[in-house]
């Protein structure tokens, strides 16, 4: 029995606040329960009551979670607890205490067992607070990065997500990507791997397939027409992500999704681009953008960027050399923009049908959405 359908049964949501959360889990990510916190439908002490006897689990009593023991929290090296987001919390007797969001999980917890010489008792929480422990006894954050905000603006604390967590996290302490330094004598600005890694492209994939991570597609019609089906076909948020962005590229030197929810949210990016990784970048809507305009009307805009302005910031963080003109291409569902497509074509401008194009991808992507949502729902409820 899934977690939604025993929700259900047990009486503790509505079918309706179910049905919402669903569709927000396939659109912006995250578990079904933190979409159901984050809607008042469930507090959170409620949400781990019922995930664990679901599961048939423990909670971590939480006046145990909020004092660990020293112990304990060095257990475990730090690459398992940042990979598998794992909170150790207690030691005594050789048995570690471990909080986790799938105790249940044995493969997991007899690999822990072989790494640390311990047995092990697994606990449930949940990741709002799996989340916050990290953060605050290891230090493991969500990496939000604000450079695309408007100038001196302080993101309000309500439109921060707290979703998309397992895709933000840091892998690494101090991510070098946007570190500046100085050339020393003889240096490169750019080493000819690096560079040649940018503009990779592979062969398509077989009918239905899926990209893999960090390779876009392109240009012959059967891959086109592989392209088109695996859209069509595609089962999750990011099939549809993988596979819209390699059919954007088409019609563009450069591609990129974004989440919308209040602000806009980086899911990734493709082509002639200085970096495919966009997790953690929020853009907030910048009065008299481009993207504010394709926000507010729900339709597709085009134009120079101006320079210093926010189109401008997110072009320079996108690509390597400014574009000729860039456009903004709304992905609406119900009437409610989800995702936005950045798209420009270096330094050429659209020609006017590769617009149209992309406008057209877009209805395309929504269908997709909406069908995965509706199978989602059905599994669910």
């Amino acid at each position: 029995m899934t977690f939604g359908r025993y929700l259900l049964r047990h009486g503790i949501v509505s079918r309706g606040a179910l049905a919402d959360a669903t569709a927000a889990m396939v659109l912006f990510g995250g578990r079904l329960g933190t979409h159901l916190v984050e809607r008042a439908a469930l507090r959170l002490d409620v949400l781990e009551r019922h995930l664990a006897a679901h599961q048939g689990a423990a909670v971590a009593p939480p006046e145990r979670l909020e004092k660990p023991s020293a112990e304990a929290l060095v257990a475990l090296p730090e690459t398992w607890v940042r990979r598998h987001k794992l909170f150790p919390f207690g030691l005594a007797g050789g048995c570690l205490d471990v909080a986790m969001r799938d105790p249940g999980n044995r493969t997991l917890r007899s690999e822990l067992a072989r790494a640390t010489g311990l047995r092990i008792a697994p606990f449930l929480t949940s990741e709002q607070r799996l989340f916050l422990l990290l953060e605050k006894h290891f230090g493991i954050r969500r990496q939000l990065r604000y450079a695309l905000l408007a100038p001196d603006a302080a993101p309000p604390p309500e439109e921060l997500p707290i979703l998309l967590l397992d895709e933000v996290i840091e892998d690494d302490p101090a991510p070098a990507e946007h570190v500046w330094k100085d050339l020393a004598a003889g240096d490169e600005l750019i080493d000819a791997a690096s560079f040649a890694r940018l503009y990779e492209r592979t062969d398509a994939p077989q009918p239905g397939g899926r990209p893999r991570e960090g390779e876009w597609l392109v240009t012959s019609a059967a891959s086109l027409a592989a392209l088109e089906q695996g859209l069509a076909h595609a089962r999750d948020r990011d099939a549809v992500v993988s596979h819209a962005l390699a059919i954007a590229l088409t019609h563009a030197k450069v591609a990129a999704l974004f989440a919308v929810r209040g602000t806009a949210q980086g899911l990734a990016a493709a082509g002639e681009v200085a970096s495919r990784d966009l997790r953690g970048v929020l853009v907030a809507p910048e009065p008299g953008s481009l993207l504010a305009a394709a926000l507010e009307r729900g339709a597709w805009v085009r134009g120079v960027p101006r320079q210093g302005g926010l189109d401008a910031r997110l072009a320079r963080l996108l690509r390597l050399a400014p574009p000729a003109e860039l456009a903004f291409f709304p992905i609406r569902i119900a009437d409610r923009v989800v995702n936005v497509l950045y798209a420009d074509n270096g330094l050429t401008p659209f020609a006017p049908a590769a617009c149209e194009a992309l406008a057209a991808l877009c209805q395309r992507v929504s269908t997709s959405y909406s069908r995965i949502i509706v199978e989602r729902k059905r599994r669910m409820c």
